[in-house]
């Protein structure tokens, strides 16, 4: 069945590429006692985050010269959603340019994946107070002081329920400043958060004098990159020549968006561009025609995940949202559609994440089991069913539309009739945390750091912030876990406990953890690109203009 399935969808595909023209663009397998020893040194096992130059023996053609000295231009499939206010998205995108140009009071080791100091130089705990002693002398891009104010008022941003982010605090923390340059963190409870430090990298540290309005436009950051400008779908960054940890070498970062694949690849073989991301595992070939372009290779953070939005009314039946999960066959998503660009995930976090282990419970394709379901619901074959709307994007992230296309084939096959909107990104992006937007939608999750309540927390405790969903045994399972420091009996809780109880309910499908392909002109060397999708450009040089 679903190879006939498949078949069909191939050839409604290969139909609208003839009509259209162009369209727009795992890990090894572990055991469960492996688990828990996950390390930020086994998602360098699995990731080529050192260059590699691609050949295939011809190396006969150049990359066009870009005649630019002392700039370099990267090329991103993701747009500006409206603000750089970091408390207020969750744009990848933004988290990138974040990056560059805020400081965190710790940072993430780009070889190691450690957390290391960055504006807190040292720290210790004081019971379950964490006390942070902080770097003297930073100055902010506009020519202000860095101090322990700027420190508290980043943080309590980060954390006030407004926030589009503070959902990844299992409860508010209090904040208080000892000093100019110390202050405390701790929970309102009083009680332990196992994951503190691994969020403060997440939060970035913004002036007390720039509020959202502010950082709405403009980007006023210690990085070791200023923002320049914004304009034309083309961020301008210039270098830090007063950054405390030494200027980068690069001068001048041009950061394009451009929506479709193929353009991009061709503004890389054109020497418009020395970066591009996301590239289609159909264009490798392409690129390693070039000499002086490597095509580099990613396993990332990310997971797919066709979501249940909770506000639906019809996806607060658990046997249907059951009967949807045993229809969809993720196996040939991965094998047959994605191809390099994803890898198998048995659990909803990336099996890079500290305490991974597959979620015990986990539904697999049964399409049997799923007309069984559907019956026991009071739908035989889909009858008396509503209309399934599932939403997804096209231009972000590759092949939605073609996998999208498969997942709407497996539910027609047992009964369920489905809407399929195919989005643009920022469209889609609009409807993405609404609760009752749609009933389902495709998305994707790159987590900043390794730490599962990154993703756990944001997404699974009340009210997740996509899908809605509101649980008191989920909520109690994640309280329990994230209050534990001990790292063996917290893998245990996760394991155990979180895993399988989150695999239960059913919120969402995990599909597949994304593989990315970057491209980029060897006349830079050192940029360094992370499994949390990060590019890393304080060690990169221009090596020849």
């Amino acid at each position: 069945m679903k190879k006939r399935i498949l078949g069909l969808i191939l050839v409604c595909s290969m139909a609208a590429a003839s009509l259209t023209g162009c369209g727009q663009a795992a890990e090894s397998e572990r055991t469960a006692d492996d688990a828990a020893e996950t390390s930020a040194e086994a998602i360098l096992d699995q990731s080529d985050l050192s260059a590699a130059k691609s050949s295939t023996g011809k190396g006969t053609k150049v990359a066009g010269d870009g005649k630019r000295e002392d700039s370099i231009v990267l090329l991103t499939s993701e747009n500006w959603v409206g603000t750089w206010d970091p408390c207020n998205h969750t744009s990848i995108f933004g988290a990138n340019v974040q990056n560059l140009v805020f400081d965190h009071l710790v940072e993430l080791d780009p070889d190691t994946y450690e957390i290391v100091p960055g504006l807190a130089k040292e720290w210790k705990y004081e019971g379950n107070t964490l006390v942070m002693n902080l770097r003297e002398g930073i100055k902010f891009h506009d020519g202000t002081d860095f101090t322990a104010e700027d420190a508290k008022y980043s943080l309590d941003r980060h954390c006030d329920p407004s926030s589009a982010v503070s959902n990844i605090w299992l409860e508010p923390i209090v904040t208080k400043t000892v000093d100019d340059y110390t202050i405390e963190i701790s929970t309102e409870s009083g009680k332990p958060l196992a994951s503190l430090l691994s969020i403060l990298y997440y939060v970035c540290m913004t002036s007390s004098e720039d509020d959202a309005e502010a950082l709405k436009t403009h980007l006023n950051g210690t990085g070791y990159y200023k923002f320049n400008d914004y304009s034309d779908n083309t961020l301008y960054l210039e270098a830090n020549e007063e950054y405390w940890g030494g200027a980068p070498a690069i001068k001048n970062v041009e950061w394009k968006y451009v929506s479709d694949s193929a353009t991009r690849l061709a503004a890389l073989q054109s020497g418009e561009a020395d970066l591009t991301e996301r590239v289609d595992s159909e264009q490798v070939a392409a690129l390693n025609e070039y000499s002086d372009i490597e095509s580099r290779k990613v396993t990332t953070t990310e997971l797919k995940h066709f979501i249940f939005k909770f506000g639906s009314e019809i996806m607060n039946e658990d046997l249907v949202r059951q009967a949807i999960a045993y229809a969809i066959d993720k196996d040939t998503i991965v094998n047959d559609i994605m191809g390099d660009l994803a890898a198998p995930t048995d659990s909803m976090v990336a099996a890079s994440s500290l305490g991974y282990a597959p979620a015990e419970g986990q539904i697999t394709y049964d399409p049997e089991k799923a007309k069984e379901l559907l019956e026991e619901a009071g739908y035989p074959n889909g009858e008396g069913l509503p209309e399934i709307r599932y939403a997804t994007s096209n231009g972000f992230y590759p092949k939605t539309k073609e996998y999208g296309e498969y997942i709407v084939a497996c539910l027609n096959a047992v009964g369920i009739n489905v809407k399929f909107d195919v989005m643009e990104t920022s469209a889609w992006n609009d409807i993405l945390y609404l609760e009752d937007s749609t009933d389902a939608i495709d998305c994707g999750w790159m987590c900043q750091i390794l730490d599962p309540d990154q993703k756990l927390l944001m997404w699974y405790k009340t009210k997740g912030i996509i899908s809605w969903v509101s649980d008191p045994e989920i909520d109690a399972v994640l309280e329990k876990e994230a209050r534990e420091l001990d790292v063996d009996a917290r893998a245990k809780i996760l394991k155990e406990e979180v895993y399988p109880t989150i695999a239960a309910k059913v919120c969402d499908v995990p599909l597949f953890q994304s593989v990315l392909i970057y491209g980029i002109n060897t006349r830079v060397e050192g940029i360094k690109t992370l499994a949390n999708n990060a590019i890393y450009l304080k060690d990169a040089k221009i090596v020849s203009k």
